[in-house]
Parts: structure tokens; sequence; C-alpha cells
């Protein structure tokens, strides 16, 4: 009997181990350490590793969306074998070129959505209204070159035509954050993220800055404004509408925001049964994505395909997954 055990045992060892040496491992790019972009990339992987039998993939911390991008861009022998979280406007941002890429790279395809974010402007000066005040003033906004930084000087140079007119500050979040606390600048730029259900949180810079005693004014951009830089540039824009009281009490009327959306981007040369097994693997498990950071509350059977603008952007095994479960693809 001891000896049966044993050889039982044994067999259901090598079973395992041989049935984890016959998935597909991929790479998976993520963000900085910490992130919310990181843990939704880890999140992610880790649904994989848990659950899917025929993938499972590695959570790597990088810089971010851009050098996710770049990275399968300089070695092609990754576009096989690795997935990346990004945002449709970093990808098109690759697509044509746009500086920091000195390349056209536009064979990413979208695989599923993981985050709806927005950005909008923070103030303590009362006598900052719109957007149209912001002439002559010390505006804070992400790094040069990051996803954020780019939105601003489209949204000011097309949009609305001030950009040149504007004292910007390219810092960061949490730099920002501090910019405004200390009156080196006058608005900083601050970001919220969709969690379902109509509900939507702050980054830790921006509930810093929401629990200061001094009044806090949020302004938003103009839908039309948002509009006409997508028309103009060719970027993927769209309005959001963030609800009144979603800042507190003092928010009396609906803010109009700069949409971000956020998830799992592939080469097209990534297998289409790959994706076909992720994008399951995460429907089948998709309430598991919450446990990892209430941001990801926000993932959902209808959210998911929504990570692109049409079901051309998508891939090919993501969109097979997607029409079997009848579900619409894309936000258009």
């Amino acid at each position: 009997m001891g000896l049966a055990l044993f050889l039982f045992v044994v067999f259901v060892s090598i079973s395992s181990v041989q049935a984890e040496a016959d998935k597909v491992r991929l790479k998976a790019f993520g963000c900085p350490l910490g992130s919310t972009a990181y843990i939704a990339t880890f999140a992610a992987a880790d649904i994989l590793n848990k659950h899917c039998q025929s993938v499972s993939a590695d959570a790597i911390e990088t810089s971010g969306s851009l050098e996710n991008i770049k990275t399968l861009m300089l070695d092609p022998k990754l576009r096989v074998d690795s997935f990346i979280y990004s945002s449709a406007r970093a990808i098109h941002q690759a697509s044509v070129g746009d500086p920091p890429f000195n390349a056209k790279y536009s064979e990413l395809k979208a695989i599923a959505r993981l985050a709806l974010q927005c950005s909008y402007w923070v103030t303590f000066d009362k006598t900052i209204k719109s957007v149209d005040d912001f002439v002559g003033k010390r505006v804070a906004t992400g790094p040069k070159g990051s996803i954020i930084s780019t939105t601003t000087d489209l949204i000011f140079k097309y949009g609305l035509g001030t950009f040149d007119k504007i004292k910007f500050e390219y810092l960061g979040f949490s730099a920002a954050k501090d910019a405004l606390l200390d009156g080196r600048v006058d608005v900083a730029v601050g970001a919220l993220a969709y969690i379902g259900d109509g509900r939507w949180v702050g980054n830790p810079a921006t509930r810093e800055i929401l629990k200061q005693k001094r009044r806090v004014y949020i302004i938003g951009t103009p839908g039309k404004a948002i509009e006409l830089t997508k028309a103009k540039s060719g970027y993927p824009y769209t309005p959001l509408t963030i609800p009144a009281k979603v800042f507190g009490p003092q928010q009396k009327k609906p803010v109009t925001a700069i949409d971000y959306r956020n998830g799992i981007w592939a080469d097209k040369r990534l297998d289409d049964n790959v994706v076909y097994d992720m994008c399951k693997t995460w429907w089948n498990h998709v309430k598991d994505f919450a446990t990892y950071h209430k941001s990801l509350l926000g993932v959902t059977h209808e959210t998911m395909p929504k990570l692109a603008f049409d079901e051309k952007d998508f891939h090919r095994g993501a969109i097979k997954f997607y029409k079997e479960q009848n579900a619409k693809i894309g936000y258009h």
C-alpha cells in the first residue's frame, strides 16, 4: 500500500510538471512596480498561471506603456511570445511614428480592456474657472513623452489653440500634486479610474489633493475641444462625463474629462489560439481581477471587448472568442 501510494504521488507530480512544461509561456510587459497598471498586468498573468491549461505568463516591470511598445518594436522575436499593457492612444502614437518613436509600428492589436481612466484639471485658484483661464498660468501635466503629456500637447494645440500661451511643467501625477500643494504651479493634472456601477476612484495624488482643507476646484476639458483634437490629429479621443458629486459635495455639476482606455495588447503575430485561450480564461474568471486591486472592479464581460474603437483593431483570436460570446466588440 505504501509503495502504491508513493508511486501514485510520483506519477501525479510528474504529470503536473509535464503539464506546466507543455504550456506556452509568455512575457507580460507591465508598468512601474506599485502602479495600478502593473497590478493589472500581474493579475492578468497570475490568472492565466492559475487557471489556463495552455498558457502561462511572467509579469515584467517596465517604465510604462511606451517602453512596452518600443520593446516589441526593437525585438521581433518578442512579438510572438509576449503581450503588453498599453493604451489605445499610445498604440496610435506608435503606428504613426510620433515621438518618442522614430519609426512606425502598426502591428499591435487589442485583446482586453482592464482599465478605463480619465484626466481632468485641479486648482486652488478660484479665478481659474475653465481651461481658457490657463493662459499665462503654470500648468503641470505628465512627464515629457508620456501619453498624458502627449494628450495635453495635442488638446491645447488642436482643440484649444492656446498651447504656446501656457507655461507647461512636465512632471507626472505625484510631482504635479506636490508642485500644486507648494504653489509652484497654478493647475495640475489629475486622474480617475472607473470601478463599475457608475463609480470612480482617484489615484493617490488625486486623493491627497482632495483631502486638503483649502477649497479645490475641478476643471474639465470641453467636449468640443476633445472632438476637434481627434479630428485634426487622428488620435483616438472620446469625452467622458464625470457625474456631479464624484469629487465630493462641492462638485455641483458634471465634469467633462479625457478618456484613457488601457489594457492588454499583442502583436498580430501572437498565435490566434493562444490569444483565444487568454480571453477565455480571463472571461471565465473575470471577477478574480477585483481581488487584486479595487481599480480592477471595472473589468467585466461588457468592458473587456471595449479596449479599441473598432473590431478591426482587435487581435483575430480575441475577435473569435468575443463573437462566440455575442459580445459587442469596440467602443464605437
